[in-house]
């Protein structure tokens, strides 16, 4: 009776391999919620079977689409990053329109790949011939067949309810299932910020970015204060002094920027908190030479903008959210982020400094 059933949480809709650990994701859940997920796949195939929209579902785009409206509903900086970064393999005959929460607009706001981006559900384009959904969501699901009953429609992720995968690779070998393209190296995540956001820079110092604080504990990095006067005394002498640009929001920014000192952040630091404009902190790094920070939203940025760096990693496999070719080294830790200690953390960005100039030199040269 089971013969040939495929988990629809975890399982990949193409045969391509990619890093991930998606069923052992699944098996570590608890039952309950195991059964829920389940539940709900089960329950937007009904959905589907009952408006009809089961008929529209395709493997494939057609070969006369000439419009695309992607709808994404992730709300996550990172995620939209990593998701959306083969746009640029769709055909150029196919146009796109972009839906996404009003949150990540500005980051894809002068996207030049893009026709349009829109943050209202209920303005969109009547102009489209192709729907491409994130995932199976219940509303976008609901908004597909009100709103382009009789159009053809797929979705990147399906039922999948994971995390632990190379979103990047995923989200590639989904767009070159989807039209047909051979498979070949994988797209970088980019971000265009129009000609406004071009890079800037400077010899007379050498700019780093560093995100302070964080949403959730595990994440924030305890060692600030020690780390960067690490690398301040051992900076390599003929480079650029260095000089932080200290990024970040909320109250845990705001005490990680106090511990680390007035006096050494009016001769090292440009303070840079709570602008509460992402397009304005994604021009800020791209005008970096370098990042250093724990994996996040600003990671994510500094990838899409080119800005290479050190990345601090907690309980998760760097592979999943940089690919190996990617100029943003990784320093993983097992436990919490705070467990690297200043000087390890110092030591690995110091490391990595003639690679993170060298990459940096080469695309100011392009």
């Amino acid at each position: 009776m089971f013969r040939g059933w495929r988990n629809p949480v975890y399982s990949l809709p193409f045969a391509e391999p990619i890093a991930n650990t998606l069923d052992q994701e699944f098996a570590a859940q608890r039952l309950g919620r195991r059964v829920q997920a389940l539940r709900k796949a089960a329950l937007r195939e009904l959905l589907l079977l009952a408006n009809g929209q089961a008929r529209q579902r395709v493997k494939r785009v057609p070969a006369t689409a000439r419009s695309m409206l992607w709808v994404y509903t992730c709300t996550t900086v990172g995620d939209a990053i990593m998701d959306l970064a083969p746009r640029l393999l769709v055909p150029r005959r196919v146009e796109i329109d972009l839906l996404i929460a009003p949150a990540l607009a500005p980051l894809f706001a002068t996207d030049r790949r893009l026709r349009e981006v829109h943050t209202d559900p209920n303005t969109l384009p009547p102009d489209v011939d192709f729907i491409l959904l994130d995932s199976f969501r219940t509303a976008s699901l609901r908004l597909k067949a009100k709103r382009y009953p009789r159009l053809p429609f797929a979705s990147m992720r399906g039922h999948n309810a994971g995390e632990r995968f190379d979103r990047v690779a995923f989200a590639d070998r989904r767009i070159r299932q989807l039209f047909d393209l051979p498979v070949e190296e994988v797209v970088q995540p980019v971000l265009d910020l129009g000609e406004s956001g071009g890079k800037v820079f400077e010899e007379e110092r050498f700019r780093i970015a560093v995100p302070l604080g964080a949403r959730a504990a595990r994440m924030r990095y305890a060692h600030w204060n020690e780390t960067l006067r690490r690398i301040v005394s051992a900076w390599p002498k003929g480079l650029a002094p260095p000089q932080f640009r200290l990024l970040g929001r909320g109250e845990s920014a705001r005490k990680d920027l106090g511990a680390i000192g007035d006096e050494f952040v009016a001769a090292h630091c440009m303070a840079e908190l709570d602008s509460g404009d992402l397009r304005k902190s994604a021009s800020d790094i791209a005008e970096c030479d370098a990042f250093l920070g724990v994996d996040g939203s600003l990671m994510h940025v500094a990838v899409g903008v080119g800005t290479p760096g050190l990345a601090l990693f907690a309980r998760i496999d760097p592979a999943h959210f940089l690919r190996p070719a990617s100029t943003m080294r990784a320093l993983r830790s097992d436990g919490e982020v705070s467990d690297l200690d200043a000087a390890k953390v110092a030591g690995a960005f110091l490391a990595a400094l003639p690679r993170l100039v060298n990459a940096r030199r080469v695309e100011a040269d392009l």
